[in-house]
């Protein structure tokens, strides 16, 4: 179906753990969020590898169409999906998974805006 501009998608779920968790370090599906955990802990992770729903399968595009963000409600800190532009039925869900995700596994983007593997832009 559409989705129009400014929609909230989703909650990007998983289980939260300190970003020196070695889990957090090598999975996949590792979403840091800085700056949002108390002053001890200067970074959280939400690792959707075994715990997680639909939005850890939403793939990376230097043209996203959609904002992964983190959010705070109340006492709660999330990661929310929301479509940055009108989707039309049919299209992919794209975020841009940032060049730091690329780089830290030494791996490049493949996604649409170059027919070679790149890194994306900061």
């Amino acid at each position: 179906q559409r989705i129009a501009a400014g929609e909230w998608l989703g909650e990007y779920l998983g289980e939260v753990l300190p970003a020196a968790a070695r889990e957090a370090q090598t999975s996949a599906y590792a979403f840091t969020l800085r700056g949002y955990a108390a002053d001890r802990v200067p970074e959280l992770v939400v690792d959707a590898q075994t715990h997680g729903n639909w939005t850890r399968f939403v793939n990376s595009s230097c043209r996203p169409n959609v904002a992964a963000t983190p959010e705070q409600i109340g006492k709660v800190r999330i990661v929310a999906f929301r479509a940055e532009t009108d989707i039309a039925a049919g299209e992919q869900v794209l975020i841009n998974y940032g060049r730091d995700y690329f780089a830290e596994r030494g791996i490049m983007c493949c996604c649409e805006v170059s027919a070679q593997p790149h890194l994306p832009p900061q």
